[in-house]
Order: C-alpha cells, then structure tokens, then sequence
C-alpha cells in the first residue's frame, strides 16, 4: 500500500510541474513575438496571479461547496476574482506599462475549470468506490450462501446414507 507520505510527494510534483508548465506554456509563446524580459516577467505575473487565488478557492471549495454551502461559496469566489484581479491589474500597471490584462476573465475561467475539474474527480471517486463496495457485498453474499448451502448438503447427504 502506497504510504501517505509517499501521495503528498506526488501532490507537490504534480503542483509545482503545472505550474512550472503553465509558466512555460506562457513564456514560450510570447517569446516569439516579444523580448526575453517581458516574456519572463508577463508569465511570472501572470502564473503568480494564479497560485495563490486558486489555492485559497480550493479552501473555500472543500470548506462551502461540499458542505452545499452555496451562497457563501459564491460570495467567497467572487470576492477571490475581485481583489486577486485588482491585485493583478496593480501588478501589470507596475511592471509592465501599457499593458492591459485579462485577469478577472482568466481568474473566473480557471477557478471554473478547477471547479469542474475537482468535482468530477471527487465524482469518479465516489463511483468507484460504489462499484468496490457492492463487489464486496456480492462476495459477502457468496459466502453467506456457501455457509447455508454446506450445511443443507451435510445432512442430506447424511439422511440419504442412513435411508440406505
């Protein structure tokens, strides 16, 4: 059985290489048409921008979205896309002039993404946990049926020798 130490090591492998990959994905492409400089600091904004809201909207997703807490998990969602956003503009206003961002749109789409992304992965969890617990019910049943089954036998089979 894989050790939970073992699970947090690949949680944060998987963590820090998507966003390592995303910072990529957005360097990379802007490399082509802009200089090195702007290119690592729009991806570094841009990635950065991203961490810590969508981290904190995982918080707020296991602590309000399912408790069914709905109300409370919106207001928390956009007010995450509303500060996180302004914080953002704030960023690309500073570092890089002329600039305008996409932000509050971005924030929204990748908090919805992680949104589906998570419910369906809890989703598919639930599912297979289903399938092993009637597998287990089954086998249970079986040998519920065996035990009863043995016993009936036993004692034909021993009436049928003393009718002989």
């Amino acid at each position: 059985m894989v050790s939970l130490r073992k699970i947090g090591l690949r949680k944060y492998i998987f963590h820090v290489s998507f966003w390592f990959g995303l910072f990529l994905i957005i360097f990379l492409a802007l490399t082509r048409y802009d200089d090195l400089l702007f290119s690592i600091k729009f991806s570094l904004i841009n990635t950065g921008a991203l961490i810590i809201p969508i981290y904190i909207h995982s918080f707020i997703f296991e602590k309000y979205f399912q408790q069914k807490r709905y109300p409370i998990y919106i207001l928390f969602t956009f007010l995450i896309i509303l500060i996180f956003g302004y914080l953002n503009e704030f960023l690309f206003a500073f570092f890089l002039e002329g600039i305008i961002s996409e932000t509050y749109l971005t924030l929204a789409l990748f908090m919805l993404v992680y949104t589906g992304l998570k419910y369906l992965k809890i989703g598919t969890k639930q599912q297979f946990e289903l399938v092993m617990e009637e597998q287990r019910r089954i086998k249970a049943e079986n040998e519920l049926l065996k035990s009863q089954v043995n016993p009936h036998f036993m004692f034909n089979a021993l009436n049928s020798i003393y009718s002989l």
